[in-house]
């Protein structure tokens, strides 16, 4: 338990120091508190240090910015406290559950701890633990809610563990309402059941009663907190953040469309990505060894049957939870840190992935019935459908009228626009259909897509005339397509299918020797994933991976496509390497070791062109950097490689007939 405690706080001190993102004072304007999130956690704590109730200063509910209050105008970061002993304490209460759930197993304890450092090794999910969220909170209680109640189905006359089960599965819901009531439900009928089948062996109909008792009222005790916060701020009424959520709320027909999206890959419908299983595979075996070692177990009749299935519950549950939320997409799970609301179940996905690990090393036939199982899970992706739509009754730079049938969650509307990605992702933009608008975020939503935008219903929408008027800043440039996003059977997108890179939107056309600014809207329509929004002279990439496409007049002639371009790199750093690619070939490399603007030439052979004369080029950047990192007085945390600024496309001759 030390060395692990050790290495987790290494960790975690590790990753706070290091992030680009960590602020340097405790203001609105500075690192992650210019996030929405970050900034009204910061809000409420400054107000609770101020002893001010007033509702102007929080939004959130208050159980996590009260416990960073003390640490106001001491440290840059006043939560950091609070997210270190969280974080620590999820060390121990892993140790404990992985004793519950493997009695058999002398290590299962230093499995567990093991599964939960080492889903540190991910960046994403240490961010999510360094950065503050209500969610790390959150986390430590759910897990110790869910080790108090494991407990108790051994011995459940003591009723201190149904006490410390209720008491903090109701200290969650002081910022996560929503995960306390569900988590309270499942160890309650876990619990409860376990207690009740206690008191019938034993003929002592007290067990049962009092463990109902004593997990009721300390759940109502652990409310109370809470309760008193609320009404001496809000009264007795919604506050704005609960409004809100009420309005945006849960849909469990989004399931199918989110477990592939989220959980497998949101390529083609959506340029973002990775799902989180192609990022974190081990949330794969995790989810298969949530669903075989309850089974397995009971068919066994291993004792540990009912532990594993109160813990496969109380995760998948959750997991569901957040798959169905409306304002939960892909492209805010990794650029907006989104994937913070699965981050308490990361470590237990991980001690399942042993588990199962060691169950089929111990019986190598149960890979016969596990391996259909996984295929039949993660065999799938969403292949956008183009449907009959009329003819728009009004189309300009700022504003759609078209006729659409009754549109639901599977159903969006894709249009050609030039616009930057925050002005289409953040919004809002003004949706109505005949004279009922269609509120953002919770009845619609508009995601940047290669050559436009594409707007998603998340509710029923009803049949009528649709009036889009988007936000100054984007410019509509052609007819809407209606499509449909149901998921089929299919290979994900991550064995690089060339159909996984195509855009439902069709590319522009490239003339020949014309030159393209990239600060301008028409040149800025080549620009497919990858890339950030424009600036002075062009676009920064901003992935490892930046696409442009388009279509040229000609597919029967080859030429070459000139980039003006420079890159992120001074003399004495490390070179930055970039590689054009297209049509599955390697087409160019440079190795550029400066700043200067330069004209980088790609080949464009006949065999990389689809038949329309389409060609999706693809800009490898080997080690994206940062420009603080190489530029001294820089604060510009972004991950950059290449600076586009032109592009031009220069054919060959013709080819010779016959």
């Amino acid at each position: 338990m030390p060395c692990a405690l050790l290495i987790g706080a290494a960790a975690f001190a590790f990753g706070w120091l290091t992030d680009g993102r960590r602020p340097h004072r405790a203001v609105a304007t500075d690192g992650w508190w210019a996030g929405f999130d970050q900034a009204h956690y910061l809000l409420s704590a400054r107000s609770f240090a101020a002893f001010s109730l007033s509702p102007d200063g929080h939004w959130y509910l208050p159980l996590y910015p009260i416990l960073a209050g003390p640490f106001v105008g001491r440290l840059a970061d006043p939560f950091l406290p609070v997210d270190i002993v969280c974080f620590l304490l999820c060390i121990p209460l892993m140790r404990g559950i992985g004793r519950e759930l493997a009695p058999d197993w002398r290590l299962a304890g230093k499995a567990a701890m093991a599964a939960f450092l080492t889903s540190l090794a991910w960046p994403a999910t240490l961010q999510a633990w360094i950065m503050p969220w209500s969610s790390t909170l959150a986390a430590a209680l759910m897990m110790g809610s869910l080790l108090a109640t494991l407990r108790s189905l051994r011995r459940p006359e003591r009723i201190r563990l149904a006490a410390a089960a209720g008491f903090c599965g109701a200290l969650v819901g002081g910022c996560r309402p929503i995960d306390a009531a569900l988590l309270l439900t499942v160890n309650g009928l876990a619990g409860g059941g376990a207690a009740l089948a206690a008191g019938l062996r034993a003929r002592r109909p007290a067990i049962p009663l009092c463990w109902a008792v004593a997990f009721g009222a300390s759940a109502l005790a652990g409310a109370v907190p809470t309760l008193l916060l609320y009404l001496a701020i809000w009264g007795p009424h919604l506050s704005l953040y609960l409004q809100s959520s009420e309005q945006i709320g849960f849909d469990w027909r989004l399931l199918p469309l989110r477990w592939v999206e989220i959980m497998i890959d949101p390529k083609p419908l959506l340029p973002e990505g990775p799902g989180i299983i192609e990022r974190m595979p081990f949330v794969a075996t995790g989810l298969l060894g949530l669903l075989a070692l309850p089974a397995m177990s009971w068919m066994r009749r291993d004792p540990a049957w009912l532990p594993q299935t109160l813990a496969a519950a109380a995760l998948a549950s959750s997991i569901v939870l957040y798959l169905c939320y409306r304002d939960l997409h892909a492209p805010g799970l990794w650029q907006f840190y989104n994937i913070h609301y699965f981050k308490w179940c990361f470590g237990l996905l991980g001690l399942y992935t042993l588990l199962l690990a060691r169950a089929v090393w111990h019986r190598p036939l149960l890979l016969v019935p596990l391996l259909p199982l996984a295929a039949a899970a993660l065999a799938w992706r969403i292949e956008p459908v183009v449907r009959p739509l009329a003819a728009p009754e009004r189309l300009d730079a700022g504003e759609l009228a078209v006729a659409v049938p009754s549109l639901g969650e599977y159903d969006a509307l894709a249009l050609a626009a030039t616009a930057s990605y925050d002005a289409i992702y953040f919004g809002p933009q003004s949706v109505r259909i005949g004279s009922r608008p269609m509120p953002w975020l919770t009845d619609v939503k508009a995601f940047p897509i290669p050559g436009g935008l594409m707007v998603q219903p998340l509710r029923r929408w009803p049949a009528g005339l649709l009036r889009l008027d988007v936000r100054p800043g984007i410019r509509l440039d052609g007819a809407p397509i209606l499509l449909r996003t149901v998921p089929v059977p299919g290979l994900p997108c991550w064995f690089g299918q060339p159909s996984c890179g195509a855009s439902v939107l069709p590319p522009p056309v490239l003339a020949a020797d014309q030159t393209m600014s990239l600060v301008e809207p028409a040149g800025e329509r080549f620009l497919g994933e990858g890339w950030w929004y424009r600036e002075p002279g062009g676009h920064w990439s901003a992935a490892r991976e930046a696409t442009l496409r388009f279509r040229l007049p000609d597919a029967s002639r080859s030429g070459v496509l000139l980039l003006a371009a420079d890159a992120l790199a001074t003399e004495g750093s490390a070179p930055l390497d970039v590689t054009a690619c297209a049509g599955g070939k390697v087409l160019a490399r440079w190795s550029l070791r400066d700043s200067s603007l330069r004209l980088l030439s790609v080949p464009l052979p006949r065999a990389v062109l689809r038949a329309d004369g389409t060609a999706v080029v693809s800009l490898s950047i080997d080690a994206p950097r940062r420009p603080s990192e190489i530029e001294p007085g820089a604060h510009d945390e972004r991950r950059l490689g290449l600076f586009l600024r032109l592009l031009r496309w220069h054919p060959d001759a013709p080819a010779p007939s016959g």
